[in-house]
């Protein structure tokens, strides 16, 4: 992967890590990397678990104690990295 895609990457999770409390941002992985249509920006689309339903699954408790597994929804958030100056430009939610 080139340089800039993955200083694209780090600024797309420092901003991530800026908007976002840490606890919300569990299981905070890359999904996709592209590029846009006229080559201007990174579109960076980094997933996460979402928070409210861990609450609603119990905790590592409830499993130790039997209780189904439950999948946690993912929330995915594209992050629009100007190739010039790797400023966000813009941060949208994405559908599954």
């Amino acid at each position: 992967m080139k340089e800039e895609a993955i200083e694209a990457i780090k600024k797309a999770k420092e901003t991530a890590k800026e908007l976002y409390e840490e606890d919300e941002l569990e299981g905070l992985r890359l999904e996709e990397i592209e590029s846009s249509h006229d080559n201007s920006k990174w579109l960076i689309t980094l997933g996460w678990n979402e928070q409210q339903s861990r609450r609603e699954a119990g905790g590592i408790m409830s499993d130790m104690q039997g209780t189904q597994y439950k999948k946690l929804p993912r929330v995915y958030k594209v992050f629009h990295v100007n190739k010039d100056n790797l400023e966000i430009d813009k941060v949208e939610m994405r559908n599954e």
